[in-house]
């Protein structure tokens, strides 16, 4: 400073003067290069805005899709999330859940578009949700819907994916017997049938049939598809004797089965004893009429049936009875012995006529 107090007061004037104008130009100068920075940081920044969704993490309000310079509805929270929110809405809307949608108070209703989250529907939150908001994927408001999920017990979801209607529960609708088993003989072989019957068709490879509860070879089983009608049966033979139960199950074509398409029944098979073979046997060989080649007797067909033999033997009974009556046989061979044995009683019949005649000439 020592310099300064040597000039002279004139010399100290100038010096002044030209350290407040280097000030002067070189505040200015910083003070245009500044302003030429901050708009270039600006352009810059400008390029690169709305590279970020609402809910992504962000440094600057630039960096959020909404942001639009500050006209926009979307900025980035700078304080704990450090993610794009919504922070204004147009007047009648509020601040979704979730901070990146404007929804109505109640929220979104059903088929409108705008929702973030199921949050920004109406029925979207709470244990009973019966809405969400569809398309979350696209990270597109504009294009995700509110939608239902949910009806009340009895109904389902219609078509416009908002509407409840009622449901019809799909039920196997059932079926029949066409040839149920009772009882038979333990040596017989005996066919059973069935069918089921459904709108929706009938599953043939559904079809099972259990015999005391041994599923029968599916090979076993003739199945014929008549439409919605499929019928079914299998032969039964070869069963023990005693008591035999029969199940029969099936499903229809959307896999739906149950007790109306179930078919049981309990039925006996008979079984053969010793004595009824015996006796079976022996009507056979009277009922089988058999020729014996040894006879001698011609088959003139009178006396093959038995009541040709009965009155044969009545007949010759009556040839004989007849001739006992009348002694046909002394008449042919003893011809002259009949004859005397009449003149013996002619003599003796004709004594007896005199001596009467005696009497009754004597008495008078």
């Amino acid at each position: 400073m020592k310099i300064l107090e040597d000039l002279e007061p004139k010399e100290k004037k100038i010096y002044i003067w030209v350290a407040a104008a280097i000030l002067v130009v070189g505040a200015t100068g910083f003070l245009v290069w500044r302003v030429n920075q901050k708009a270039k940081l600006s352009s810059e920044e400008s390029e690169a805005s709305g590279t970020v969704a609402c809910g992504s993490g962000c440094v600057n309000d630039s960096d959020c899709i909404g942001w639009d310079g500050g006209s926009g509805d979307v900025e980035c929270n700078q304080g704990s999330t450090h993610k794009c929110e919504v922070y204004r809405c147009p007047d009648g809307y509020i601040i979704g859940p979730r901070k990146c949608s404007c929804i109505p108070p109640d929220g979104i209703a059903c088929g409108d578009y705008g929702c973030y989250s199921d949050g920004d529907c109406e029925g979207g939150t709470g244990p009973n949700q019966t809405h969400e908001c569809a398309q979350i994927a696209s990270g597109d408001i504009s294009k995700q819907q509110c939608e239902r999920i949910a009806c009340p017990t009895g109904y389902e979801v219609g078509d416009d994916k908002c509407s409840c209607v009622l449901s019809v529960a799909n039920t196997c609708e059932g079926g029949g017997w066409t040839r149920k088993p009772t009882s038979f003989n333990e040596d017989e072989t005996f066919t059973i049938a069935g069918y089921g019957e459904d709108t929706d068709g009938i599953s043939t490879s559904s079809i099972e049939i259990k015999l005391d509860g041994s599923t029968i070879a599916g090979y076993k089983i003739t199945k014929e598809t008549n439409g919605n009608r499929v019928d079914w049966s299998t032969t039964l033979s070869d069963l023990d004797a005693g008591s035999h139960t029969l199940v029969v199950t099936w499903e229809d074509s959307e896999g739906k089965g149950g007790d109306d398409c179930t078919l049981s029944t309990t039925f006996s098979v008979l079984g053969v004893s010793d004595e009824e073979e015996e006796e079976e046997e022996e009507e056979e060989e009277t009922t089988t009429p058999t020729v014996d080649e040894s006879d001698s007797t011609p088959q003139t067909g009178i006396l093959d049936e038995a009541w040709g033999k009965v009155a044969l033997g009545f007949g010759i009974l009556g040839v004989g009875m007849v001739i006992r009556k009348f002694n046909f046989l002394e008449f042919s061979w003893n011809g002259v012995q009949v004859e005397r044995k009449s003149t013996t009683k002619k003599k003796k019949g004709e004594k007896y006529s005199n001596n009467f005649e005696k009497k009754v000439v004597k008495g008078n």
